[in-house]
């Protein structure tokens, strides 16, 4: 690997690699022969078969997931939400695209379109606590103090830890509110 040219680009590379590693189903040449024996076809394809599908394709989510995480985490929000919509082009329901998506959103300033990104991740899966944390969030930021209030209770259901977060955050923003009624 030269890190000379262009180190940036070579180390989105190599996370990109490293990220599809855990995130894609490994499978080995044993699992493949052993299902083979139990005249099972098989059932995930291979993160080598994954990524050549993409390379002729262009058209596997988690690809584009994968990269706008790493965009997300350079700071470079817009191509990341551009890689987000894509990957939601080809999976409407992935729900972590939404997540993301709003994050990169809000980041933004895009908080309505956020908010909507995260009903949308809510209604597509109910029990996920990052996303009722990150729509709390947001309805705190937009005063709609009710809304943030309900989705604390979801979230102290889910997650003790992210509802005290946002527990805060609402108290804080509470505070602020009544000092300038005063």
């Amino acid at each position: 690997i030269i890190l000379r040219r262009h180190p940036m680009k070579t180390i989105a590379y190599a996370l990109t690699t490293l990220f599809l590693f855990a995130l894609l189903p490994f499978q080995d040449a044993t699992a493949d022969k052993k299902r083979k024996k139990a005249g099972i076809e098989k059932e995930e394809p291979t993160w080598r078969e994954i990524i050549d599908k993409q390379k002729k394709e262009k058209s596997d989510y988690r690809i584009y997931v994968a990269r706008g995480l790493i965009q997300q985490e350079e700071g470079d929000f817009k191509k990341a939400l551009d890689l987000y919509k894509k990957a939601l082009k080809y999976n409407p329901k992935c729900t972590q695209a939404h997540i993301q998506s709003a994050y990169c959103q809000d980041r933004l300033g895009e908080t309505t379109e956020a908010v909507t990104s995260l009903r949308i991740a809510v209604r597509m899966e109910e029990g996920h606590a990052d996303a009722h944390y990150l729509l709390g969030y947001l309805y705190v930021k937009q005063y709609r103090i009710s809304s943030a209030e309900e989705q604390l209770a979801l979230l102290k259901k889910l997650d003790a830890d992210k509802a005290a977060k946002l527990q805060t955050v609402l108290d804080n923003k509470k505070k602020l509110l009544e000092s300038l009624q005063k």
